[in-house]
């Protein structure tokens, strides 16, 4: 079970041949690592969202199945239990089949810290010898994250800020002001399967597995994601600022994407509204517990960053619902942009242009009202 949705084994795969797997697609969100896969819920689920990721992910996929981009999606499954395309959908699906694959984890290694145990570090044992016997039919350990633009909340933003990351090597001649355009898509990496994403560079790659040949093939392979991504979206008058990859390796060690592609908890988009900026994803989530509870932001952002496991149950502070108004918004701005990719009212909601509108209003108020407190 992931943090927003289930998988579900149909048929297993070995190390020859990939199995058959479904995704069922849930309600529920998760904010700074507080997420149902690691058994800690947000106190509100966001109705009609599993079907819209699942949705616009299918409307990816096949996108990219035209420009003839590997990858291991098999079609969504419909209350009849058919596999059939996104646009034969009549009504919201929040299930899709694919090419199921293995998955090795990699082994945490523990030790003490402050005479607590935490992660000190991963042993990648496993991959690395099924690299060197190419093996294949397995999830990539690693993710790619990709940026066109630096929003605010970009973590390529904070790291930039803080002295982290030197702007300069991405073309930028000091810190960019938010919202500003890489010259150039980057792409950068992190680790999948540790307790904390952490930031990797490519050289890393062999240690984990994945050779320099398959590397340079997943950065060619996600040049092509990103096109199709950003093209849609562009489309129905959203800017695709940043996401994220992950990838399959086939029985020959052929490299597909994996996992879901282009839904809006993949990717962070923006539209403008009165010159002003507003971001649609699971993003307007995190600025209001931003704006709403800080201290609780703050907190989880310390704890995720230590290591410690299940380090939540040591969290002072909880995430309080959200407010019944906000909740119907961030619904309608997951909704609104795949009834406008599909070019049909699957979801009953306003057009994303209205809904966009309203979600500027709301924020604005409510920065309003706690700089007044």
């Amino acid at each position: 079970m992931g943090s927003t949705k289930n998988t579900i084994a149909i048929k297993p795969a070995t190390s020859a041949a990939s199995g058959e797997g479904e995704f069922e697609f849930r309600d529920d969100w998760g904010a700074f690592d507080y997420t149902h896969e690691d058994g800690f819920d947000m106190p509100d689920t966001i109705r009609g969202k599993g079907a819209s990721l699942c949705m616009q992910s299918a409307f990816m996929f096949e996108e990219m199945n035209k420009r003839g981009i590997p990858n291991h999606y098999r079609g969504l499954v419909d209350s009849q239990g058919n596999v059939i395309s996104v646009h034969d959908a009549k009504e919201p699906i929040n299930r899709m089949r694919f090419d199921l694959v293995r998955v090795l984890m990699p082994t945490p290694i523990m030790g003490k810290k402050d005479g607590k145990d935490v992660i000190t570090g991963y042993d990648y044992s496993s991959l690395t010898q099924a690299q060197q016997k190419g093996e294949g039919v397995l999830v990539a350990p690693v993710e790619f994250i990709y940026r066109e633009w630096l929003p605010e909340g970009s973590s390529m933003l904070r790291r930039m800020r803080s002295g982290e990351v030197n702007p300069a090597k991405y073309g930028f001649t000091g810190v960019p002001e938010p919202f500003t355009k890489f010259p150039n898509p980057v792409f950068d990496a992190t680790t999948k399967y540790e307790a904390y994403d952490r930031h990797i560079e490519f050289a890393d790659f062999e240690a984990m597995g994945i050779s320099k040949a398959e590397q340079a093939a997943m950065v060619e392979l996600a040049r092509g994601g990103l096109s199709v991504i950003s093209d849609t979206y562009e489309a129905i008058g959203m800017i695709n600022a940043d996401g994220k990859f992950e990838f399959v390796f086939g029985p020959k060690r052929e490299i597909g994407f994996g996992d879901v592609v282009g839904a809006l908890d993949e990717i962070r988009g923006l539209v403008q509204h009165e010159g002003q900026w507003v971001q649609i994803s699971k993003e307007p989530g995190r600025q209001y517990y931003r704006i709403t509870q800080p201290e609780w932001v703050k907190e989880c952002g310390e704890f995720s960053k230590a290591g410690i496991p299940k380090w939540q149950t040591q969290c002072k502070y909880r995430p309080e619902p959200l407010d019944p108004v906000f909740r119907q918004l961030f619904e309608a701005q997951y909704l609104a942009p795949t009834n406008a990719m599909l070019g049909r009212d699957i979801f009953p909601v306003p057009p994303l242009q209205e809904v966009v509108k309203e979600m500027h209003a709301y924020f604005t108020a409510l920065k309003a009202q706690h700089h007044k407190e």
